[in-house]
């Protein structure tokens, strides 16, 4: 028997002759507020006070305040569910799941394990759901993080890009073809755009603002290699 087996029994021993003592003295409403400290502490009373004999003469007070804490835990894992589907469901925002499809995969069975503890409708059951979706929300955060920065640092790096082509000029020596000043305006435009949908932090804005980027800082490309190329010619 180790350490902490004999402070358990050590615990449960002192806490059973409180709520003796208690009981001997007809304080009904000091037993039941021992015995929910007591639970608090350690799920295992929540069972033994179901049944044990010692609690006879507090029974219908005992009974309803387990009610109340099995109802409470009930609510409370519920709730902890809903927030590991929300969790997941931004993984799939940002379809981080294709990105990290080993960490998804150990996600979803994750929750399925804490949904099959919840359909066994215990209170330790219940308060199982806690760690568990704890989990499982701490995996979500982790994949939806990488994904953001991965993406991020792609529109940022085209941004860059973008910026090194703001005031770009066709050289006065030579005559500008009738179209360049409009390409470099449309592309300039392209890029603006981008600006304003990364602005919005979303997965599709980030996708929309790539897209642009790509197509603006591509053409801008394009025009600086025919203004560069006109520039040689004029020097020559």
């Amino acid at each position: 028997m180790n350490a902490a087996t004999t402070d358990q029994e050590k615990l449960i021993a002192v806490q059973q002759r409180a709520i003796e003592t208690k009981i001997a003295a007809s304080d009904h409403e000091r037993l039941v507020a021992a015995l929910r400290k007591a639970i608090e502490k350690d799920k295992v009373f929540f069972q033994a006070a179901k049944a044990d004999p010692i609690f006879g003469p507090a029974r219908d007070q005992v009974d309803a305040l387990l009610a109340k804490l099995l109802a409470d835990a009930k609510e409370k894992a519920e709730g902890e569910l809903i927030s590991a589907q929300v969790a997941l469901n931004e993984v799939k925002d940002w379809h981080a799941e294709f990105a990290a499809p080993a960490d998804f995969a150990a996600a979803l069975a994750a929750v399925d394990r804490v949904k099959q503890g919840f359909d066994a409708q215990t209170y330790a059951e219940f308060l199982d759901v806690v760690p568990g979706v704890r989990v499982v929300k701490e995996q979500a955060a982790k994949m939806v993080s990488v994904q953001k920065a991965v993406i991020r640092g792609r529109v940022l790096d085209l941004m860059k890009r973008y910026r090194s082509h703001i005031g770009l000029k066709w050289p006065s020596a030579t005559g500008e073809p009738h179209d360049w000043r409009h390409q470099r305006n449309a592309a300039y435009g392209d890029c603006d755009r981008a600006v304003k949908f990364a602005s919005e932090s979303g997965y599709e804005e980030y996708v929309q603002a790539e897209s642009l980027l790509k197509r603006g800082v591509g053409r801008l490309n394009e025009l600086k290699t025919l203004a560069d190329a006109a520039k040689q010619e004029a020097e020559r």
